[in-house]
């Protein structure tokens, strides 16, 4: 069974975050209409439109989630005009013969209904969706905080690049005084004058 996963506000995280719950098995669902004579469609249909809750934070794995846009997506709209116009005729010329093929005749003009009527819901849950995208930019927004302490230039001696010495380049953000790198070079001159003396001495 696939998995849904969308945004929704976690009540334990106090934030926006990544939700999921097991999805509609469609393809079992599929099988038992055509094991039914189309009479499971009407079910499918049903828990297609009426499948909510049971959403958790990927995060915590609390249940405590709201605001996940539960108005059906446009996936389930789209499974349900091709169970209306493909799956649902399909099932009854199965079932009907010559008798379902008369059927069909007469409600054709019904089926043709379905798309058209379905635009305007699309268009709502478009307009519903940017604005809980909107809301959810504004939360993130909210939770950066609004001034970041800035961090201590680095003031480097013209001339020295810490990419080219790395053992002596100061650690990011530390202010480097002109007085400190003459200390350190007579440190280091110190330290290589007492190499090579060891090594002249060594046979």
């Amino acid at each position: 069974m696939a998995e849904q996963m969308r945004q929704g506000f976690c009540r334990e995280c106090n934030k926006y975050t990544l939700v999921k719950r097991r999805g509609v098995n469609h393809i079992l669902h599929l099988l038992l209409s055509i094991f039914t004579l189309s009479l499971w469609v009407v079910v499918w249909v049903f828990l297609t439109l009426f499948h909510v809750g049971g959403w958790r934070c990927q995060a915590c794995g609390s249940d405590q989630i709201k605001d996940t846009g539960e108005m059906l997506s446009l996936r389930g709209w789209i499974i349900i005009v091709f169970m209306a116009g493909f799956v649902l005729p399909l099932m009854i010329v199965m079932a009907g013969g010559d008798s379902g093929v008369s059927s069909m005749e007469s409600i054709t003009g019904i089926l043709v209904w379905v798309p058209v009527l379905s635009i305007p819901v699309l268009i709502v849950m478009a307009v519903q969706h940017r604005n809980r995208k909107q809301e959810r930019a504004q939360s993130n927004r909210a939770e950066v905080p609004q001034s970041m302490p800035a961090a201590p230039d680095t003031v480097y001696r013209p001339g020295d690049s810490p990419q080219a010495q790395p053992e002596s380049a100061p650690p990011a953000g530390m202010i480097v005084s002109e007085e400190t790198y003459e200390r350190a070079e007579t440190d280091q001159d110190a330290a290589a004058e007492f190499r090579r003396r060891m090594q002249q001495r060594d046979p």
